[in-house]
């Protein structure tokens, strides 16, 4: 009988599908290893005030740390928050920082004067649909003072964890956040918010270090789709001759 040759085959591009589909290899991000002294967003990342992008530009006074300049609003680094830096010098360097402050090539990010507007986003946006691996930790790295920032971590809608950031978490206690196989859409954003506390009027600066391994959803290859189509359609004929209802021929 035909049924019996049928399902065979259609099980057979069902199954093809799955096989024959290439692997994906991830694609690996860093925050630091990406940074860019020149482009803002640069690829898949971005510093942004709000959904506004950061400029460049370099401090109005002289500063070690910032020697290579900064994305911010201003050149005034008192007065014009937030800004976004990698660190040029170790934070020993910089007295009164210290080491568990900042590394050279850390980065570190100013959050806004508490009446100066939004806060300060770091960005990376997902290429195409697939899914991400991330690991971060975030600390206090302004820790001569004593003031406070809230940080906010969000794929696309969804919250995936924050804290609170005083002088009491160094570099070397940083708080840590991590997700595996999270799927996203092209498009999406994987958000760190840095907020400045309530009742803080000022902001401070805070250190990220965030890598992101993605990896984009397996396109089939040609053949595959058309095994898996002729499956379907063997698959159709087969129901309609259990239904009693005729089928087509050419």
């Amino acid at each position: 009988m035909l049924l019996p040759r049928l399902l065979p085959f259609a099980a057979a591009g069902l199954l093809a599908l799955c096989l024959a589909t290439p692997a994906v290899a991830a694609t690996p991000y860093s925050l630091a290893g990406d940074f860019s002294q020149t482009t803002n967003p640069n690829g898949v990342w971005s510093f942004t005030q709000g959904n506004v992008a950061l400029g460049r530009f370099l401090p109005s006074t002289p500063s070690a740390v910032l020697a290579d300049g900064y994305w911010g609003v201003g050149s005034n680094l008192a007065a014009d928050t937030p800004w976004v830096a990698r660190a040029a010098v170790n934070g020993a360097a910089a007295p009164p920082s210290s080491n568990n402050d900042f590394l050279a090539g850390d980065i570190i990010i100013h959050s806004t004067n508490f009446s100066a507007g939004d806060s300060v986003f770091v960005r990376w946006t997902a290429p195409a649909a697939g899914s991400i691996d991330f690991n971060a930790s975030t600390w206090y790295a302004q820790r001569p003072l004593d003031r406070a920032v809230d940080v906010f971590v969000t794929l696309g809608s969804t919250v995936l964890g924050s804290a609170s950031l005083n002088n009491t978490i160094g570099r070397s206690n940083a708080v840590t956040f991590a997700g595996a196989a999270l799927p996203v859409s092209a498009g999406t954003v994987l958000s760190f918010e840095f907020r400045t506390s309530v009742g803080q009027p000022f902001g401070t600066i805070s250190g990220l270090s965030e890598t992101v391994l993605f990896t984009a959803a397996p396109i089939p290859e040609p053949a595959s789709l058309a095994m898996l189509f002729s499956g379907i359609l063997s698959l159709g004929v087969i129901a309609r001759r259990r239904s009693g209802a005729p089928v087509a021929r050419a």
